[in-house]
This record gives C-alpha cells, sequence and structure tokens, in this order.
C-alpha cells in the first residue's frame, strides 16, 4: 500500500547540528535538539575495547582533532585500533583553520574540549533533553573488509542493539547502513526495529550499481539486477521500511516507485538551502541535513505537525 506524503517532512540533524557546532558531539547533538530538529543521524563504530562510540570516519578526522593540543596534520588511527580512553584523548571541538570544513560552515560555533562521545552519551543526552518521539537515526558505519578499516560488523550491530534496548530506545531508533548484510542481521535480531537502506549511484561510487556482473558486496545476497535495477525494489525484497537516498540520485519516478512499494523516502545530506528546496518540492518524508534550522516549522507556514514515525 503507497504512502500518503505527510504535512511536512521528518528534519534530522546530519551527525547532529553539525553546520552550527562541532560535528558528532554531544554539542552537535544539543543544537539539533535546542533548534527543534525531529531526531539526530549519527554513525557508530566499536573500539579496541569493545565501547560503542559515535563519530563519522573510520579514523581519526585531521579536520577537527587535535592531541595535546595540536591539530594531527594527518589522518589519525582507525577508531577499532583505539580503546575508549585513547578515542575520547582528542579535541573534537574546533575546526582546523583553513580546512574545507572551516570554509563549508560559516556560522559554525566551536566547543572545544568536545570529545568523541559513546553510543551511552548520546542516548543519556536525548533521554534527559529531547522531546518525546525524538528520533535517532543510527548508522551502522561499516564497509567490505578490503575497503575499510571497520568494525566487525555482526559485533558492532549486537553492541548497539544492546545498548539500545537497555536503554529503553529501540522504537525511536532507525537503524541505516550502506552495508546492508548489517541490516538483514538487525532484522533478524530484533523484526521490530525500523531499518533505512542507505543509498548512493553518483558517478564513481559502486556502494549500489546495477548493471554489474557480480552481486554487490554492500548488498549480498541481494542484487539490483535480479529486481529490474531497482534499488527501492531490491529495499523492499529485504523487508526495509526506508529508502534513505542521496537527494541528488532521487527522481519523481523513483520516488513514486517507492512510494508505490510502500516505503518511506528520506534523504540526505543537504547543506545548501537551493538542495532543501528541490527535495521539499519532491515531497519526501524526511531530510537529512546539516542545518535543521532551516526547516524548523516556522519555515513550513502550512504545516502544523511533524511525522511522527516511518513504519506505519
Amino acid at each position: 500500500m503507497s504512502r500518503r506524503p505527510k504535512i511536512r517532512p521528518t528534519i534530522i540533524a546530519h551527525r547532529g547540528a553539525s553546520g552550527l557546532a562541532p560535528e558528532s558531539t554531544l554539542a552537535a547533538f544539543e543544537k539539533a535538539i535546542e533548534v527543534g530538529a525531529d531526531g539526530i543521524e549519527f554513525d557508530v563504530h566499536l573500539t579496541a575495547d569493545g565501547q560503542v562510540v559515535v563519530h563519522h570516519d573510520y579514523c581519526i578526522n585531521k579536520e577537527w582533532a587535535r592531541f595535546g593540543g595540536v591539530w594531527l596534520g594527518e589522518t589519525g588511527p582507525a577508531i577499532r585500533d583505539l580503546t575508549l580512553s585513547e578515542v575520547q584523548s582528542y579535541d573534537m571541538g574546533r575546526l582546523a583553520p583553513g580546512s574545507e570544513y572551516q570554509a563549508k560552515y560559516p556560522e559554525y560555533v566551536p566547543a572545544d574540549g568536545a570529545c568523541i562521545p559513546t553510543l551511552q552519551q548520546v542516548l543519556d543526552l536525548v533521554s534527559e533533553r529531547a522531546p518525546p518521539g525524538f528520533q535517532l537515526w543510527l548508522e551502522l558505519k561499516l564497509s567490505p573488509p578490503d575497503q575499510a578499516p571497520t568494525s566487525d560488523a555482526i559485533a558492532l550491530a549486537d553492541a548497539t542493539l544492546a545498548i539500545l534496548a537497555s536503554a529503553g530506545m529501540m522504537d525511536q531508533t532507525i537503524m541505516i547502513s550502506f552495508y546492508w548484510p548489517s541490516l538483514y542481521h538487525v532484522q533478524r535480531q530484533v523484526p521490530r526495529m525500523k531499518t533505512g537502506f542507505l543509498s548512493v549511484q553518483q558517478p564513481g561510487n559502486d556502494t549500489i550499481q546495477a548493471g554489474q556482473p557480480d552481486i554487490s558486496p554492500w548488498t549480498a545476497p541481494l542484487n539490483a539486477d535480479d529486481h529490474g535495477g531497482s534499488v527501492p525494489a531490491v529495499i523492499k525484497a529485504a523487508g526495509g521500511d526506508t529508502w534513505s537516498v542521496s537527494w541528488s540520485d532521487l527522481t519523481q519516478d523513483r520516488l513514486a516507485e517507492a512510494r508505490r512499494l510502500g516505503l518511506s523516502i528520506g534523504v540526505w545530506t543537504i547543506r545548501h538551502r537551493d538542495e532543501g528546496e528541490v527535495v521539499k518540492a519532491l515531497g519526501v518524508d524526511v531530510i537529512t541535513t546539516d542545518r535543521p534550522d532551516w526547516f524548523i516549522p516556522a519555515n513550513f507556514p502550512e504545516a502544523s505537525q511533524a511525522l511522527s514515525g516511518t513504519s506505519q
């Protein structure tokens, strides 16, 4: 059964309000709550001592990491190779002078001393500060083993599920990943868990590509070619709730197909106002953005409510 478009899209703060505060830190997540986002998006990894932490990159990013007050200058170690104590010894509260990130976010406010948080710290913040129904778009940050220094997929998924269950926050979480086998595992372990399947089909990126002779390691054992090359059709076959697609890959035809299949449609990552106008015109269900403040209800005068969820 197809879904009817909602009054306005759910607004998810990408890595927290990362255009306004240090991304993937408690400061960014608190800012997202403050400006009225409907939820936050973030990535998780396992440390060497088995702790689930929140950071986007597989390795410590040099453009917003200092150690002992000194900028790294080069990419830091992999998260999986560091203990929690070592991970949290980096100061993530400021962008490196002259970096690409600094130029991208002119309204960014530093938070010196901010560190890489644990998943539990993020959940505690949300529990204490966020309104009822606040959503957690939690990405299992994974890649086929030969492409990036990632955590073990099953160990990461299981550790994450255990923390969410202990916190009583399963029902407000949408588990997302580019590495779909991790979502298949989540579905087997917790059938009620909402799952969002990430995809990108831009030139030069082979995350999800139809027409390849072999099954993509990102989707195995499913293959887009077995479903007419349609990414939404593969997600439906996988039992997914949501298609979370790069905004520049989405067209009206693809959106209509996803709706016919009963999928919720989310787009990422909106970093410019004109991109926001494009996706608002498409009528998607969810917008993931670095600037959730651009999409607060005051900017949707015709709206009286947000989406209540993605799996109804």
